[in-house]
């Protein structure tokens, strides 16, 4: 019953949309319990997620609501303007794996024309900073592949390979937070493990690093 759900929204998508190219591509979205096996259905100016196991969770971003794309190895960490909602709750972040690699060059692409069709407006207030920067988070027994996300309340390292390995501190839980130099960073919570990662692309800026510091003394200041 589940495959004919399935295949019935691809299909209603399909329809939906015209005669347009529609693309679908075999993928993962990870979630805080590990991966979601589904489908990436793309068509000119939307992409759905097609779960799997529940079909009702799946889902659909515009393009032009497509904020920032991170490659972090095969897979895609997607930045997003307005929150979808998914089997887990509503989330404004989207990690896709999907099964060919080079898929996922094409799905980026695709992701990309969302960006670059998005320019600011006139007067617009600009957001709140939140950057995501691909980062790998070395262990005495191997490591982990993934992203850390800086929203304007939070610090999240979301594993792409390990679950159990994503973490997320309200910047007032952060004790301190290191930076050795743009690419290496540490974050030390006033309790649990702390997280030593290995940021690649540009690396954490400088000012970016002080103004996070800044947000975290402010909250760290509220605490009880």
């Amino acid at each position: 019953m589940k495959h004919w759900i399935m295949a019935g929204f691809v299909c209603a998508a399909a329809v939906a949309w015209g005669q347009s190219e529609v693309r679908v591509y075999s993928a993962e979205l990870s979630a805080p319990f590990g991966a979601v096996a589904g489908k990436v259905v793309v068509h000119e100016t939307m992409l759905t997620f097609v779960d799997s196991e529940k079909p009702e969770a799946s889902f659909t971003v515009d393009k032009s609501n497509v904020q920032s794309i991170t490659r972090v190895g095969d897979g895609l960490v997607v930045q997003l303007k307005k929150p979808v909602k998914d089997r887990v709750g509503e989330s404004n972040r989207l990690s896709l794996r999907l099964a060919v690699p080079s898929e996922s060059t094409a799905v980026e692409q695709w992701l990309q024309q969302g960006v670059a069709a998005a320019p600011a407006k006139a007067g617009e207030v600009k957001a709140e900073s939140r950057w995501s920067f691909p980062a790998r988070r070395n262990k005495l027994l191997g490591g982990t592949d993934g992203t850390l996300v800086v929203t304007a309340e939070r610090l999240i390292f979301e594993s792409l390979d390990k679950a159990e390995d994503t973490r997320r501190w309200d910047l007032k839980e952060i004790k301190e937070l290191k930076r050795k130099n743009p690419y290496e960073v540490e974050i030390i919570p006033f309790t649990g493990e702390k997280y030593e990662l290995k940021l690649s692309g540009s690396g954490m800026e400088t000012e970016q690093f002080r103004e996070l510091v800044d947000r975290i003394t402010r909250a760290r200041s509220a605490r009880p």
